[in-house]
């Protein structure tokens, strides 16, 4: 334990996920990780689409934890979900600043998601995503392979420490840019109302 790899630091990767039509249901990945790991400690899992996931995460300016469980990886998985996933650290740290969503590799959401923006080399994989524009989003932090829950933890810290603030900067951003479009939508409407009573005056002098 405690030799996986990770990516990340500073250079965020969008793209564009689009869900997988016929998916199966959202909690199709927390009965399966349930029936293979039991249910008594976990980290909480968002048992929805991933889009509602970053909306989530978006609402409460909390970055996004991603695990995608591969449960035909026999050699390194098992322990990273009884020694690391469902350690009382690794959980109190995620449940505190995450919001987490888990997804099968193989099936809906998750195989696509693998196959198109983590693209791991290898399982376990978990990654770190911001929410962005819409239902875009920018990956942090990606972590593959066999970890311990210390090694877990420090590089989520590390990735909230190095990404928080610049996360809250840029939603602060996008909310004064949304006040000011709805600033001049408003603006505009009332140029509008004080065309139309302009208009009225004018008929009413023929």
């Amino acid at each position: 334990m405690g030799n996986g790899s990770s990516t990340g630091g500073g250079r965020g990767r969008r793209r564009d996920m689009i869900p997988e039509a016929g998916e199966d249901k959202e909690w199709t990945f927390l009965s399966t990780f349930e029936r293979q790991y039991g249910s008594s400690t976990h980290p909480f899992f968002y048992t929805c689409r991933f889009p509602e996931a970053l909306k989530i995460g978006d609402e409460e300016r909390k970055f996004v934890f991603i695990y995608l469980h591969s449960p035909a990886d026999r050699h390194f998985t098992p322990a990273f979900c009884k020694h690391t996933l469902s350690s009382d650290r690794v959980v109190q740290y995620l449940d505190d600043n995450f919001v987490t969503w888990g997804a099968l590799a193989d099936r809906g959401e998750g195989r696509q998601m693998a196959k198109t923006l983590l693209r791991p080399g290898t399982f376990p994989c978990c990654a770190v995503v911001a929410p962005a524009a819409g239902e875009d989003m920018t990956v942090l932090q990606q972590m593959e392979g066999p970890m311990s829950p210390e090694k877990l933890v420090e590089i989520l810290r590390r990735t909230v420490e190095d990404h928080g603030l610049a996360f809250g900067h840029e939603r602060a951003k996008e909310r004064k840019r949304s006040k000011a479009r709805a600033k001049e939508e408003e603006k505009l409407r009332e140029d509008k109302e004080k065309e139309k009573l302009k208009k009225k005056k004018g008929q009413q002098y023929y």
